[in-house]
Formats: structure tokens, C-alpha cells, sequence
């Protein structure tokens, strides 16, 4: 190799490394994005008008693949990709994920309570399996494998099968 193509490569590398840097710099202010906070509180918003911590869990679930928040599997494969270069990243990531399991969980363990979800439901074990089958399907729905009325379907009896309906 030559050294100008040596100087070329380096300079390409160089520059998708800074490419790189500045994804994930727009990734990580991603937390304090004004719209991410708007679909937060509009999620809390329509989970307060439901009767039952069953429903509230099952829509807090359905939004993972609501067509309003069509931008959010790119967003997210983005950020999934970066976290193999950034260690940064990857505390804020696991914390809003297990934020979001969190919330699947309280919603179940309110279900118990107000007799919406079986006692016989383990709300933690339900909760991540819930997690884990409405994050696959919405990564489903995003290759385009199923449409979303069959994926909204799949993941409705998911939710019948683990509260037991």
C-alpha cells in the first residue's frame, strides 16, 4: 500500500469513527428527547383511564408496536448497535429497559391486586417473558415477517396465556 492510500484509509476511519461518535452523542441526548418525554407522559395519560392493572399492563404492552411510534425500532437497532463501542451507552440503555420491564411488572403486581391477573401469576417471571415476546415481536414487525394485525394478534395471546385468559 502506498502511503497516500495508507493517509486515505486512515482519513476514512477516521471519519466514520467521528460519524460514529457523533450517533451516539445524538443517541445519548435521545434521553432528554422533548417528544420520547411527550409519548411517556401520553402513555401515562391513557394508563390512568384504565380500570385494571391487567388492561394497563396489556396496552403498555401493545405501544411497543403502535404505529405512531414507527421510528423507535431503527432508533433502538441504532442504539443496540452502539452499545458494543460505547460503555457509556450501555448504563443508560439497561436502565431504561429495565425501566420499562419495571413498569410491566408493577402493572401485573396491581392486576394481582385488584384481581384483573391471577394470583397464581408470578408478576416478575410474566413480566419479562411479556418483555421479551413484545420486543421480538416488534422486531418482527419492523423486518416486515408479519403484518401488524397478526403481530398485534400474537402478542394478544401471549398476554392470554400468561394471565391465564
Amino acid at each position: 500500500m502506498t502511503r497516500r492510500a495508507a493517509e486515505v484509509d486512515e482519513a476514512t476511519a477516521r471519519e466514520q469513527r467521528d460519524a460514529l461518535a457523533v450517533r451516539e452523542d445524538e443517541l445519548i441526548d435521545l434521553r432528554l428527547d422533548v417528544p420520547a418525554l411527550d409519548r411517556v407522559v401520553a402513555l401515562e395519560t391513557e394508563l390512568a383511564t384504565l380500570a385494571t392493572g391487567a388492561e394497563r399492563a396489556e396496552r403498555a404492552l401493545f405501544r411497543t408496536i403502535d404505529p405512531e411510534l414507527e421510528e423507535t425500532p431503527a432508533l433502538w437497532n441504532e442504539v443496540w448497535s452502539s452499545l458494543r463501542y460505547d460503555e457509556e451507552l450501555h448504563p443508560l440503555v439497561q436502565d431504561r429497559y429495565r425501566a420499562w420491564i419495571d413498569r410491566i411488572v408493577r402493572l401485573l403486581d396491581e392486576g394481582r391486586e385488584d384481581g384483573s391477573v391471577p394470583r397464581s401469576v408470578d408478576p416478575a417471571g410474566a413480566g419479562w417473558r411479556l418483555a421479551a415476546a413484545a420486543d421480538g415481536l416488534d422486531s418482527i414487525l419492523y423486518l416486515g415477517l408479519l403484518d401488524r394485525d397478526d403481530v398485534r394478534e400474537l402478542l394478544a395471546s401471549c398476554v392470554r396465556r400468561e394471565l391465564g385468559q
